[in-house]
């Protein structure tokens, strides 16, 4: 069964909207943090150079966001910074992790960036707590509705994603880095 999601710029009217997935996958963020965060990433002076992009579900319901940002870098060029990536899969098909890095991939391609690089806290990558574990051995599907995250490194990795810096980076556009040319052409 194929699932339709949007992925989208967050406006200012859908703050409130996306806080929920923001608060299941960061249970310690109070309201008035992700609304001063989110309102200054959408009201950024260069509003194509950062932002969030929220994704939707065929329904209009929130399931997934990032955050992001551009940078020029020496060894990559143009980069598309993404962070608190954040996919709410409840029935285990990782269709909205794809999704969610497929929107970011495109991003980057639209805002003529050479890489994405998408940063995941370390709790993450890191062992979840015993009480997890046990709940995905028995079967329940506990596991990837609690820790989408590692889910979402692994699938980052998968899509060619490598640890990069800090986090991992899948090159977008093989041009020249920084405007730089070679003489010759």
């Amino acid at each position: 069964m194929s699932r339709t999601f949007i992925a989208e710029p967050l406006r200012l009217s859908e703050i409130d909207l996306a806080f929920p997935i923001v608060r299941a996958a960061a249970p310690d963020i109070e309201w008035s943090e992700w609304t001063i965060l989110a309102e200054s990433l959408i009201q950024a002076e260069e509003p194509k150079q950062m932002g969030i992009i929220g994704l939707k579900d065929g329904g209009g319901y929130f399931c997934g966001l990032f955050t992001y940002a551009t940078m020029d870098t020496l060894s990559s060029g143009r980069v598309l910074m993404a962070e608190n990536l954040i996919a709410q899969e409840l029935i285990g098909s990782g269709c909205t992790e794809k999704r969610l890095l497929q929107a970011a991939e495109d991003l980057a391609k639209r805002l003529r960036c050479q890489s994405v690089r998408a940063n995941l806290p370390i709790r993450a990558i890191s062992p979840p707590p015993p009480l997890i574990q046990s709940s995905a051995r028995s079967g329940s599907g506990l596991m990837e509705v609690r820790c989408p995250q590692k889910r979402l490194l692994r699938m980052m990795q998968d899509r060619g994603m490598v640890p990069g810096t800090v986090g991992l980076e899948k090159e977008i556009d093989s041009r020249p880095k920084l405007g730089l040319v070679d003489a010759d052409s």
